[in-house]
Parts: C-alpha cells; structure tokens; sequence
C-alpha cells in the first residue's frame, strides 16, 4: 500500500484518528474532521497498526453513557440535530439511535419548523399572528394559537383581550391599516358610522353585559 502524505497530521492527531477508528468512527468521517482525503485516514491506520475493517455497512452503536446523554438531552427539549452533531455521529446512524434509545422523533413547530415564518401568516388578505400560552391575550386565539392582528393590536391598547362579541373598525376603511388610532371598538357586526363610546367620558373601552329578565326592571314596575 502506498502511503498518503501524513506529515500533515501530528503524532497526536494520528493517535486520535487511531482512537476513534477504533471505537465505530468511518475513515470519510474522520478524513472530513480532519482535513484530509480518505487514503491519509488508511495511511494513519496502517502506520498505527490499526486493522482495517471490512467493506460494507458498519453498525456503530452507543455507549450506555451516550445514550443517558442522549435520553437526558432529547427529553430537556434539545434537536436531535444538535445532539447527533455534538456526538459527532451522522443524521442516519443517529436516527438508529434515537430507536435503540426508545425515542420518538418529535414533529418540528414553531422556529425549528422549515416553514416558519416568524409567527405571522396571511389569510384572506388579514395578518395573523402566533401568541404563546403566556401571553395575556392568549383566550383570543383561534384553535391553532392565531390571532388577527387588528383584534390584538386593539386589545392591547385596552389592556384586556377581546370578546367574542366584541369586533374592531378600521376607520379609514382599510383593513390593512393597523395603526391603533385607527382602530375602533365595536360590538357586534359593526357598520359605517357607528362606535361604541362611553357618553360620560368618551373611553372606547366598554364591556358589555347580558341581564336577563329578573335582572332589570326597565319600567319601574314592582
């Protein structure tokens, strides 16, 4: 066998490749870590008196500590991404490892998910936003935790969330205007014209209350 130029590779490095050869590494893993081609890693290997294995697929396995990592990480809300590159084992053989472990991939949200964008979404001409179960207006969202941008620019202007009854105007009659001096509160199906305002000291932000029948006497009668 010729040998590859290794004088790169110091005395500790070779010892390293040796090492983690041994332990389950793949000769392109280590020529990719290392820097240098496939047949640098086998000339380390012979120098080092490390047998080669044979051709074909090779099945590395984790340790017990690895995988209590593992389990320990992946259940504390890490990616399985980011723990299989800190253990510096490849997407595919992690996958095994994630079965050997007894773990179930978990279905990308949020951030991690490859159509995220940003929390905020377009339908039918309206911007939605994604609230978080924390946030104080989080009873207004719908069932997928999104709320109309109007509804919630003006909720937080107020104070408190929204009713359901409750519906919000956009008095320049542009719906894609959001600015909060532009939005009224309204009770109901609103139209043109028409708000909702205290008559003693003119504050949009009413709450409406049903009585029933034995609750108010209208007309004084006993």
């Amino acid at each position: 066998m010729a040998f590859f130029n290794v004088k790169k590779l110091n005395e500790a490095q070779q010892i390293a490749i040796a090492t983690a050869y041994r332990e389950g590494r793949s000769a392109i893993s280590l020529a990719h870590e290392f820097g240098v081609s496939d047949g640098t890693i086998l000339s380390v290997l012979q120098i080092q008196g490390v047998p080669r294995r044979s051709s074909g697929p090779q099945r590395r396995l984790p340790t017990e500590e690895q995988k209590a990592e593992i389990i320990s990480r992946y259940n504390a809300g890490e990616t399985a991404k980011a723990i299989g590159a800190s253990l510096k084992v490849d997407p595919k053989t992690f996958q095994k490892w994630m079965i050997i472990c007894n773990l179930e991939p978990r279905k990308p949200q949020g951030e991690q998910h490859t159509n995220w964008k940003g929390g905020e979404h377009m339908r039918e001409g309206r911007k939605h936003i994604l609230l978080k179960p924390g946030d104080p207006m989080y009873s207004m969202v719908n069932s997928i935790s999104y709320v109309l941008e109007h509804r919630l620019i003006l909720a937080r202007k107020l104070g408190r969330p929204l009713t359901n009854k409750e519906t919000v105007h956009h008095i320049d009659l542009n719906p894609q205007n959001n600015d909060p001096a532009n939005l009224e509160l309204r009770h109901g199906q609103h139209g043109a014209g028409c708000c909702m305002q205290c008559a003693n000291c003119g504050s949009i932000n009413i709450i409406f209350t049903e009585l029933n029948k034995y609750d108010s006497n209208p007309q004084g009668n006993l």
